[in-house]
């Protein structure tokens, strides 16, 4: 077991650091890119001389400019769940890498309809590890359930999202929309967040590496003081 050494010193940290570099930052980074542009695009319409003096077309460019501006947001926003949802899955597959597989025998395939779930059924069979009793998983589960929402539902929330996670990576509904459609269904939702969801939703993840973390030390320091079984028998 001498690999898992060097996974219990640095690797969580690791994590936790591309977690923010990678995502946080980069979502923080192109977000207000974009802000800045379509402010600048907005300033412009306002003092174009040919536009002001027709209301319609200067009210019709900026229903334009908002809509592109959306657009582009939940594209931004797509993004940050892949990177992210990437680095789960790469956090994870490594993670039950760091036990000795002679000690901890991978038996077959695992269940699950899904490769998180596959996971969740390989660390409870091979550790007793319950990842989905852990500090965080919640946000893991919603990652990765908003990330094949937007790559494989065309952005739209799907079932599993809607019954399996906080639905907290929706994006708002106005108010006006709200009220002349107050039953909006999954496929009237669009996966979307703001800058502050992303970085709650990155907080419980990292809270769940380091849960992850301190199990995976505790199954290997119970196999280290456990003593070896004896050959031979005591009758």
């Amino acid at each position: 077991m001498g690999r898992i050494d060097w996974f219990f010193e640095h690797e969580a940290n690791f994590f936790e650091t591309r977690l923010h570099r990678l995502v946080v930052e980069i979502y923080r980074l192109a977000k207000e890119q974009l802000d800045l542009v379509y402010e600048k695009e907005l300033d412009e319409l306002k003092r174009d001389p040919t536009l002001s003096e027709d209301p319609d077309a200067q009210y019709g460019y900026a229903n334009y400019l908002k809509g592109e501006r959306l657009s582009q947001e939940r594209a931004l926003a797509t993004m940050a769940l892949a990177m992210l949802g990437s680095l789960v899955d790469s956090f994870l597959d490594e993670a039950r890498l760091r036990l000795d597989a002679t000690t901890f025998p991978v038996e077959g395939t695992y269940p699950g309809k899904s490769i998180l779930l596959k996971r969740v059924s390989e660390y409870k069979e091979r550790f007793g590890i319950d990842l989905v009793g852990m500090e965080g998983f919640e946000g893991v589960r919603e990652v990765v359930l908003a990330r094949n929402s937007c790559i494989h539902n065309g952005g739209h929330p799907s079932t599993d999202y809607m019954e399996q996670s906080n639905q907290r990576l929706l994006e708002e509904v106005d108010l006006l929309r709200r009220f002349f459609h107050p039953t909006l269904g999954a496929e009237d939702r669009v996966i979307n967040f703001n800058f502050q969801s992303l970085k709650e939703i990155v907080s419980e993840i990292s809270k769940f590496a380091d849960s992850l973390h301190k199990s995976l030390n505790a199954v290997r320091l119970e196999k280290i003081s456990r003593p070896p079984l004896s050959n031979g028998s005591s009758n």
